[in-house]
């Protein structure tokens, strides 16, 4: 048996609201090593209803994720096994979602990363002679959930 993942938390675990964002990438960015920054906005899709309204969300389909009057927060991430061809890549990045009502951690963000011709606004290349490393703020995230045929609808889930 192959190990792909452990929990780090219970799952029980009081979090905050999770929140879920989409962004387009050019195609030759989702090859593995890619370094990116992403400026994340301040109120993002509800994960748990994708939008359509729930009682997580108050019914708007989507939680603000920081203050009005706070600088937008940014999150620095490396592609990494991304199989030749895949058209997009769905991560989850822990403590960048919602905060909680209470103590505890904030929620994942389900971050998508879809090819298309230029990259979203808020999206930049890190160059390749910059150096990314873990800390505050950045974190090294490994493919979660690939989306093999965006034309298909196919999603492959990896636990």
């Amino acid at each position: 048996m192959e190990v792909l993942g452990r929990v780090l938390q219970e799952a029980d675990a009081s979090r905050g609201p999770d929140v879920e964002w989409s962004v387009e990438i050019p195609a030759d960015w989702l090859k593995s090593g890619t370094a990116l920054s992403v400026r994340l906005p301040r109120r993002m899709t509800c994960a748990r209803c994708s939008g359509g309204g729930c009682d997580l969300c108050d019914r708007r389909g989507a939680i603000e994720v920081c203050d009005s009057e706070a600088e937008p927060e940014t999150t620095n991430l490396v592609v990494s096994d991304v199989p030749q061809g895949v058209a997009a890549v769905r991560i989850r990045i822990p403590e960048k979602g919602a905060p909680p009502a209470e103590d505890g951690p904030r929620g994942y963000l389900m971050l998508t990363l879809r090819a298309g011709d230029a990259p979203a606004s808020a999206v930049q290349l890190v160059e390749s002679g910059a150096h990314v490393v873990s800390g505050p703020g950045v974190w090294w995230v490994w493919l979660v959930v690939v989306v093999a045929s965006v034309a298909m609808g196919l999603v492959l889930s990896y636990p």
